[in-house]
């Protein structure tokens, strides 16, 4: 039988009638949807509004159809496939019965460019005589709507899921039309997949696009807490989604609007690696670790950026003081990443190298030892990875576990031009300033240094060669006779990275961040506000590294509320730096989220917050 195009009450299939039911609406009115014996019915873009039963040996199927104020039970030893249909209620299988809920899609107005959610079910349930369980399932897509060959979207995930967040597909590099998605469901017991597909017109990259960034390493332990801190620095609420993984896929999904203005802190409890995106300018991410048996703090902010090459730039400088020096390496793509780790000392020859294989959407971390077998740590200047799937990672060292330095991985080409030491903190008895130049390239560089002291040139055109593959040490503690608070230095080699360093002399405190030759005329300091039972102060350095100038508007926010304002000058190469009571009057203890500076001229500025000098949150201003 064949219905199509009708409005009908009630619809029941016996012994062994094949039925095709298609663009219906069958509304209860005469009772509900049943089938029996070994009946076959198949309904599509049809609605429902009534229970559905299946009894005996039959199947229903609906395809691109909904079900709505009716029970959906699978009974005796029957079966019902929901193929990216809609449904209220949760199927029941009973007896030896099946359902299996199956469907995926795209977010609206999809386009190329972007990395989308793909939301859906895979979803087995199972009566109590029948046992059979999902094993796995994966995505995969192709281009046009018959395809000749699949790529995956996802590496196979072992969770069930229903109405949710199933993966996320990378559009960057494909081209606008059709393309179609296909979610495969294996059962326990082996037997063919049950496959499912939708057709997908992919537009052209969009600026409205979500940008995504990546969570390389979340622990929640017995020691060790995880959190992510979103600061909205525009005028309007903003949205934010987080996607949370660990080795059997995706663990968590979170869709949360950021008030204007304010900041938020988000406990990372499930996962081991995450990716958090948003359409938002104007939305500053970190993540933040704690250990909450010594008391260890470390914040970076997340970046956008992952590679096929990476650099790990170790503290080498401080690894005599450290007893601990490792990384976290995190897949984000789709398919397994073979990845090649090498140890390099300071002259850039190799102390060891290994070989791993990392899943989709997992990441891996451990201190050195654990990748290179008898290595000696201190040596260590840099670990280098290539892969051959784009990663993203991360520096974790420390000292015991109250003092930390963690530091994130670089991708690709290293900041040129005039890079800007924003900040030198002249107090030379207790504090050790220097800067580190790791040569990565296979030929030799050089950099040229030039110191300021309350805004004169004390040091000019300093001259700097590193050999091919050395890391080179800068104590600008050596130039304390000069008084520096601000310098410049000229890198015209993508292949050298260039890190400013600090360490208290007595208490040990440590931190570090890469020099860059970004200013702009707003700047954000996202000040660790959930984090005040930590610290015991929170401060701010802004340099001026333009000629003229420049004229400030300093505000302090806290829930989402502008608590203080003040004008602020600069001179030209001149660099102020003060805890945030001393810039604001009004401001007493560490009651600031952050801090917004509006300027005529671009600077660049330096979270600087501590607990004391023994524990510091160093973090560039954006």
């Amino acid at each position: 039988m064949t219905l199509k195009n009708c409005i009908i009450g009630e619809l029941g299939a016996s012994e062994n009638s094949v039925t095709t039911v298609s663009n219906t609406l069958i509304d209860g009115t005469g009772g509900y949807v049943f089938s029996d014996g070994g009946s076959n019915t198949t309904f599509l873009f049809t609605s429902l509004l009534s229970d559905t039963v299946a009894n005996g040996d039959s199947i229903q199927l609906y395809v691109f159809s909904s079900i709505f104020n009716g029970d959906i039970v699978a009974t005796d030893s029957s079966t019902i496939l929901l193929a990216n249909t809609v449904n209220e209620r949760m199927p029941q299988a009973k007896k030896g019965g099946l359902v299996i809920e199956a469907s995926v899609a795209p977010p609206t107005s999809a386009s190329v460019g972007a990395i989308l959610p793909l939301t859906g079910s895979a979803n087995t349930i199972a009566g109590p005589d029948l046992p059979v369980n999902t094993d796995h399932w994966q995505i995969f897509y192709g281009v046009g709507s018959e395809p000749e060959q699949w790529f995956p979207v996802t590496g196979p995930q072992h969770r069930e899921v229903r109405n949710n967040v199933l993966g996320l597909w990378d559009t960057n590099g494909l081209t606008p039309g059709l393309y179609t998605l296909k979610l495969s469901i294996q059962l326990t017991g082996g037997g063919d997949p049950i496959d499912i597909t939708r057709i997908v017109a992919l537009g052209a990259a969009s600026p409205d696009s979500p940008v995504s960034f990546y969570l390389p390493h979340i622990t929640w332990t017995t020691q060790w807490q995880s959190f992510l801190t979103v600061d909205n620095t525009g005028t309007s609420p903003a949205g934010v989604s987080i996607f949370l993984y660990d080795e059997n896929g995706m663990t968590d999904n979170q869709d949360l609007t950021i008030p204007t203005g304010s900041q938020q802190l988000i406990p990372l409890v499930k996962g081991s690696c995450g990716i958090v995106q948003t359409t938002s300018s104007d939305i500053l991410f970190r993540e933040t670790f704690v250990n909450i048996v010594d008391n260890g703090i470390a914040e970076f902010p997340l970046s956008a950026d992952a590679g096929t090459s990476l650099t790990f730039l170790l503290p080498h400088y401080a690894a005599p003081s450290l007893t601990w020096m490792g990384l976290a390496l995190m897949n984000p793509g789709a398919t397994t990443a073979t990845a090649t780790l090498m140890a390099l000392d300071e002259t850039g020859t190799s102390l060891g190298e290994t070989t791993l294989e990392l899943a989709p959407g997992t990441r891996t971390a451990s201190i050195l030892e654990g990748f290179f077998s008898g290595i000696d740590r201190n040596q260590v200047a840099r670990v280098a990875v290539s892969s051959d799937q784009a990663l993203s990672g991360l520096n974790i060292s420390g000292i015991g576990n109250e003092k930390l330095l963690f530091t994130p991985a670089l991708a690709g080409d290293f900041p040129t031009g005039t890079l800007i030491i924003p900040h030198i903190a002249n107090q030379w008895d207790t504090w050790e300033n220097k800067l580190i130049a790791d040569n990565t390239g296979d030929t030799p560089a050089s950099l040229s240094l030039t110191l300021y002291s309350g805004g004169s040139p004390m040091l000019t055109d300093q001259p700097v060669t590193l050999a091919a593959g050395q890391t080179l040490v800068i104590n600008l503690n050596d130039y304390s006779n000069l008084n520096p608070d601000f310098g410049l230095l000229q890198n015209p080699s993508p292949n050298v990275a260039v890190r400013q360093s600090y360490r208290a002399t007595q208490q040990g405190g440590m931190a570090e961040f890469i020099l860059s030759d970004a200013a702009t005329s707003d700047l954000n300091f996202t000040f660790p506000a959930g984090f005040t039972d930590r610290l015991n102060w929170m401060g701010l350095a802004v340099a001026n590294p333009g000629i003229d100038t420049a004229f400030i508007t300093a505000t302090a926010w806290k829930d989402g509320i502008a608590i203080a304002t003040v004008p602020l000058s600069l001179e030209s190469h001149t660099r102020l730096a003060d805890i945030l009571s001393g810039i604001f009057e009004s401001v007493t203890g560490l009651g600031v989220d952050r801090v917004a500076l509006h300027s005529d001229t671009p600077l660049v500025g330096l979270n600087i917050s501590g607990l004391d000098q023994e524990r510091l949150l160093f973090t560039k201003a954006r």
